[in-house]
């Protein structure tokens, strides 16, 4: 490796004049006129008939900027993995934030293509940072730490009687509409829903969550 790097430096610092073919003095004037009056069909020239010169400063040009790269490909690994890394905290911090989010939300939410999303979601799952599970016809993702729960789904209105339901106990369609300014028959409509996903339970006239021993 060392013998390399020390040939290319000898060539870099070589003087250009020190090798024996060296170029014609003529004028750019002179040389149109020639190639203007020679045949087409006569000239013919490849790299390896070029004057010495020539080649070496062309094939040094190349080594240039291959050196050139190779030094720079660190930073740009560096900033590649940086804006790969932002892209996935994007994404946890979205899911920490509203577990249950459908890949769709998310892809809006985020503003991301929905290759890029599931290409992450595919990596997060990968190092179990994250699950998705197909739900309600679609695919919700939530913190690995976190028990999958049908409510995490829920949304709008749903989630507005859900949030009702935990802080109050049970109440009845009517109570519901009433603190919600919703018609009874939209919060039946809901709540029928809700029960058929296994959220809530009815007992007589009242609605309760799932897990509540007593409405």
């Amino acid at each position: 490796m060392r013998a390399k790097l020390l040939l290319i430096f000898l060539l870099l610092t070589y003087p250009v004049s020190a090798f024996s073919d060296q170029p014609v003095n003529i004028s750019d004037e002179k040389l149109q006129k020639i190639l203007e009056e020679d045949d087409a069909n006569e000239i013919r020239i490849t790299f390896w008939d070029l004057p010495l010169w020539i080649k070496v400063q062309y094939i040094l040009g190349i080594l240039g900027g291959l050196i050139a790269v190779w030094k720079l490909l660190p930073v740009v690994i560096a900033k590649f993995r940086s804006f790969l890394s932002s892209k996935r905290l994007q994404i946890l911090n979205a899911v920490a934030e509203n577990p249950g989010m459908s890949i769709t939300e998310l892809e809006r939410v985020l503003e991301m293509n929905r290759s890029t999303l599931r290409y992450y979601l595919r990596q997060l799952e990968g190092e179990g940072l994250v699950n998705t599970v197909r739900y309600g016809g679609s695919r919700c993702v939530f913190p690995a730490d976190m028990p999958f729960e049908p409510s995490y789904s829920l949304k709008g209105r749903k989630k507005d009687i859900l949030d009702l339901l935990k802080e109050n106990g049970g109440m009845t369609a009517k109570e519901i509409a009433g603190r919600l300014n919703l018609s009874v028959k939209t919060v039946l409509y809901h709540l029928s829903e809700m029960e058929e996903l296994g959220i809530i339970i009815k007992d007589g006239k009242k609605y309760g969550l799932h897990c509540t021993d007593k409405i």
